[in-house]
């Protein structure tokens, strides 16, 4: 599975994003116009020449590469998903253990400087049954 893949399904089954196509009139002051005359759009990652320029879908976060956009998804999972929370620490590789009827979770520094955002993107995925 790819990082764009991946970064799709986060974003669609779990952060609840839907494509949005790059609007023109918003985005013509920030496109990055080249000496040969093709220019790019930071919005919607698309680089063609100036003359046949069309926008694209603007993509989602890179979930699965960039350690501040996995944060956000591990932060979303625990204001909306506490029903996810145990099933998703469990996938993600941290030691589950039970005190007083509640579980609970520990995470260890070692398992913390482990987790990287495609560990926590495929452990997300996994627990909803997306892969």
């Amino acid at each position: 599975m790819t990082p764009e893949e991946i970064n799709q399904l986060v974003a669609e089954k779990i952060m609840g994003w839907t494509p949005k196509p790059c609007d023109l009139e918003e985005t013509q002051q920030e496109w990055t116009v080249y000496d040969d005359g093709y220019c790019w759009c930071p919005r919607c990652k698309v680089r063609e020449h100036i003359s046949t320029f069309e926008h694209g879908i603007i993509p989602p976060p890179r979930y699965s590469t960039d350690m501040n956009a996995a944060w956000l998804v591990l932060q979303h999972i625990d204001e909306e998903w506490d029903e996810l929370i145990p099933p998703f620490a469990y996938n993600l590789g941290v030691t589950f253990a039970t005190s007083d009827g509640f579980d609970t979770f520990t995470l260890s520094f070692g398992q913390l400087v482990r987790l990287t955002p495609e560990k926590i993107c495929k452990a997300v995925l996994k627990t909803i049954g997306a892969i």
